[in-house]
């Protein structure tokens, strides 16, 4: 098979034919005639079919199989051990069928014909009539098997998996190992191929050791690169270290190794999550000795893209989970205000809606004469107070007041300097929670940058529904609305986070699983496009203000999968077209004031390409806390709810 496929000439003219591995099919197409292509052809008693599929190998098989299977009918079903008779069926009659099986692809379909011909076998060595109607299980158990025959072909196409990466037969037998055809293919879904096998038994491996933190992949390259959502999905496991063969690497002008464009992509991206490189093979550029490999990979490293500004501002924040913010209850530390005021988008967007807002509601012909109002609630350490005054100075539009109100005493000493030493008079600062406090006079403009990561959850509503009646008629609040939004997401790094979490005194043992988290996110893949969950209006013009909300959504698995989670994000409309957001799609450039947010789940679900993953969410409220709750479905199987009546996990009003 081999001379044939790497052309050996002689051999060819002596057969007049070749092996088309772009149609996976036998041609008989020598110089004197070209005759039709083989549907199936056998090739050392294993089947090769125009498709390369496993399936027509596997009936051929099973009816072999049993064919042997009846001409030892007397040996098998005669009055000895029954033990005896499992060595004689795993002996005679398993090892017609386990012939070849190394180069099996496991499809669904293949794999219910190999148990339903195993089960027909147990069931004549047993001499169990269809009449008793036993169940497959009672069978298992009569039987005693230790290994289901299908473990046994898997176990044997690992082992042959491990032979082929260790040998050096070049990419030959890994091609047929992977069960992969070129050119285009036919109609339908895709066919099961070796990855797919390969990232099932991942899977299953790692719910056997209950993805123990220790646990880690190390991927090999390979001279033809997966797409890049299989690439994605692989970005998001516990990654350690990548094998880069030396047959992949090319030769440049001056006789250095080099990667091609794609393969240094890859490497540049799992560079990021600082995995170990380890060059595998024959030294292929023996002038330039093996360093010169490392000098390569070295160079690759020098060469990535330089940080951007969220990426300077995150180091070191990768995958950390931090609780939410509850700037109601607690009291923000100088620091994180510092933090913020870093920020070099966010503030400029909210200067641009508060210049937009007083274009439109002060005519040019008035703005010499008429004065605004503005209030800033939640004003901090004064950067949106900035932005408003920078704002109604480059609208040429003049102010009367401008009230700062914040209730933490610390900044409002900060406040009180910078308005003695900056602002003057015009700026009055108010000591006081926004929700308690009675304005002289109704605003204009009413400013706030209450918005958490999921939008609502730094009490945003709560907040501007009670300071809402500070704006005139027809006052203009900033923010006007926001929207958070929620995606499915897997992250074995995540969940493992979560589970090493230390439960608080009086919590139950769940609680951990019952609260959201604040996390740059970067060892994970999200798996659909994030979908709008809330959607928040200001000012609110309903009669019964209620702030509870309850969204169901339906999603779709990108690719085979474990969902350990939900990523939550927001965006927001300042004023008219002037938006912040933190949606993948839709990120701000270089705005960095907030991560994303993690919805933990308990239990892991496993889902396949395409299948529905649903989840519940809740806003609760009460007089005295908001809480959220949720639940998912995935292939029928239901979650309980987490954080039922905020037992693990509220924002205080």
């Amino acid at each position: 098979m081999q001379r044939v496929w790497h052309g050996d000439q002689r051999k060819e003219d002596q057969d007049n034919a070749h092996w088309n591995r772009h149609k996976g099919a036998y041609n008989n197409c020598g110089k004197r005639s070209a005759r039709a292509v083989l549907e199936i052809y056998s090739y050392l008693g294993h089947m090769i079919t125009e498709d390369v599929a496993t399936l027509k190998e596997v009936q051929i098989r099973i009816e072999k199989t049993r064919q042997k299977f009846w001409e030892n009918k007397e040996l098998l079903l005669r009055n000895v051990g029954f033990n005896t008779k499992k060595r004689i069926l795993a002996c005679y009659i398993f090892s017609v069928f386990n012939y070849g099986c190394e180069a099996w692809t496991y499809s669904k379909t293949v794999q219910k014909k190999i148990q339903t011909f195993e089960m027909w076998c147990y069931r004549r060595l047993l001499k169990v009539p269809w009449t008793e109607k036993k169940i497959n299980k009672e069978i298992i158990q009569m039987t005693d098997v230790g290994e289901r025959l299908l473990q046994q072909l898997m176990k044997r196409k690992l082992r042959y998996a491990g032979h082929i990466m260790r040998g050096s037969s070049g990419p030959l037998l890994q091609l047929s190992l992977e069960g992969k055809i070129e050119g285009k293919r036919g109609q339908g879904r895709p066919r099961r191929n070796w990855m797919d096998d390969v990232k099932e038994w991942w899977d299953k491996f790692r719910s056997l050791c209950d993805s123990n933190r220790r646990l880690g992949v190390a991927l090999e390259l390979t001279a033809d690169l997966p797409s890049e959502a299989v690439i994605e999905r692989w970005l998001s496991e516990p990654l350690k270290a990548v094998v880069v063969p030396t047959s992949l690497f090319l030769t440049n002008k001056k006789g250095y190794p080099v990667l091609s464009k794609a393969h240094q992509a890859v490497i540049k991206s799992l560079f990021k999550l600082e995995v170990q490189v380890i060059i595998s093979g024959q030294d292929r550029h023996p002038e330039k000795t093996i360093r010169a490999y490392q000098q390569y990979m070295d160079h690759l490293w020098q060469s990535q893209d330089p940080v951007d500004t969220v990426g300077q501002f995150a180091k070191g924040y990768e995958d950390f989970l931090q609780s939410p913010l509850q700037p109601l209850m607690d009291n923000l530390e100088s620091q994180t205000y510092e933090i913020f005021e870093k920020d070099p988008i966010k503030y400029s967007q909210y200067q641009k809606a508060v210049y937009r807002a007083l274009l439109d509601r002060v005519p040019l012909e008035e703005r010499d004469i008429k004065e605004s109002v503005i209030m800033v609630v939640g004003a901090g350490r004064g950067p949106l107070v900035r932005a408003s005054l920078a704002a109604a100075e480059e609208a040429g539009c003049k102010l009367k007041k401008v009230y700062a109100v914040e209730k933490n005493p610390n900044a409002v000493i900060t406040l009180e300097n910078i308005r003695e030493a900056e602002w003057g008079d015009l700026v009055e600062v108010i000591s006081c929670d926004m929700r308690e406090w009675e304005a002289p006079e109704k605003t204009d403009i009413l400013v706030s940058e209450l918005l958490g990561s999921f939008g609502d959850n730094e009490l945003s509503p709560e907040c501007l529904d009670g300071a809402q009646r500070y704006l005139k008629e027809d006052g203009i609040s900033i923010p006007a609305k926001y929207t958070s939004f929620l995606a499915p997401l897997m992250s074995c790094k995540l969940y493992n986070e979560v589970r090493g979490s230390k439960v608080e005194r009086g919590k139950p043992p769940e609680a951990p699983f019952e609260m959201p988290y604040v996390v740059r996110l970067h060892n994970c893949s999200i798996l659909d496009k994030p979908q709008p969950v809330f959607i928040f209006n200001h000012p609110n013009k309903d009669k019964v203000i209620d702030n509870c909300r309850f969204k169901s959504l339906e999603f779709k698995s990108s690719d085979a999968a474990v969902v350990h989670g939900f990523a939550g994000y927001f965006d927001t409309e300042l004023y008219k077209d002037v938006m912040l957001s933190i949606v993948p799609e839709t990120h701000s450039p270089g705005m960095f004031s907030w991560f994303p947010i993690y919805f933990p789940i308990r239990v892991p679900i496993k889902v396949e390409k395409n299948s529905s993953i649903n989840i519940d969410i809740w806003r609760r409220c009460t007089s005295k806390n908001v809480w959220y709750e949720w639940s998912y479905q995935c292939g029928g199987q239901v979650s309980p709810i987490h954080n039922p009546k905020g037992r693990s996990y509220t924002i205080g009003l």
